[in-house]
């Protein structure tokens, strides 16, 4: 009786690892993320990820206020753990 307790609490914690792990969204999953939900919110004409030198460029319409939305960006960096990554805005001509 008592082995088969033992089984079954291993069962269950290996199943809760394995869980835990599957949640765990990779920094590629984080960026894109974050791209796409900038696009939504904002009037964006184009965004591209550049994570060899961990850059992320926006081509910005210029009715956006630059300022306003980089701020707002770089909060959304940190609270995505991904403050390591810098943004380069560019305006729409």
């Amino acid at each position: 009786m008592r082995r088969l307790l033992n089984v079954i609490l291993l069962s269950f914690l290996v199943l809760f690892l394995i869980l835990c792990s599957s949640n765990d969204l990779t920094e590629d999953k984080k960026l894109l993320q974050f791209a796409e939900k900038a696009w939504e919110d904002f009037y964006i004409e184009s965004y591209m990820i550049l994570p060899e030198t961990k850059e992320v460029y926006f081509m910005i319409n210029e009715d956006i206020d630059r300022e306003a939305f980089e701020a707002e960006l770089n909060k959304r960096l940190a609270n995505s753990e991904l403050s390591h990554y810098s943004l380069i805005i560019d305006m729409k001509l």
